[in-house]
């Protein structure tokens, strides 16, 4: 894993991804964007998940961590388990759900994965009523919630990412 300093890539992402938890909450999905990347993110519970992209990786990055206890890059993040075999369920407004499994590791606490895009459906993450992240070994619901903004963010990942 790359450093940047004493500070890994993850923990600047997952750092520049709460700043939002300490200021007003927003009532939409978070978008960021920059030449040739794109990334939004939602907070629940204080638990943040986040999508992002580059162009030319063919991937959707997925970080799922838990900032009920502040963010401090210092010290260890609270820890989130999960199985390591996940599923997207995303509810369209209709009733329809597109259901998609997505095999995701530990990273410093927090649960990431590097989905394929093919895996990823975009056109149900950009039209979609509410999302629930399920770990499949334990049926636990690691995140839910509205999905206002995202089709903002399907938007920035064809333009910046390509995808």
């Amino acid at each position: 894993m790359r450093k940047l300093g004493r500070i890994s890539i993850w923990q600047l992402c997952i750092a520049l991804q709460a700043l939002p938890l300490f200021t007003s909450r927003a009532d939409a999905w978070e978008l960021g964007k920059s030449a040739d990347s794109a990334w939004t993110a939602e907070s629940s519970d204080g638990i943040r998940l986040g999508f992002s992209c580059s162009r030319g990786t063919g991937r959707v990055s997925m970080m799922l961590t838990d900032l009920s206890k502040g963010v401090d890059l210092s010290a260890p993040l609270a820890s989130i388990e999960a199985s390591g075999s996940l599923m997207l369920t995303i509810r369209l407004p209709d009733g329809r759900t597109s259901s998609k499994p997505i095999a995701s590791f530990n990273e410093q606490g927090s649960v990431a994965a590097e989905v394929p895009t093919g895996s990823f459906d975009l056109e149900a993450f950009a039209n979609g009523q509410s999302l629930l992240l399920e770990d499949v070994g334990t049926g636990k619901a690691l995140f839910q919630s509205g999905m206002k903004g995202t089709g903002a963010a399907r938007l920035a990942f064809r333009e910046r990412c390509g995808i």
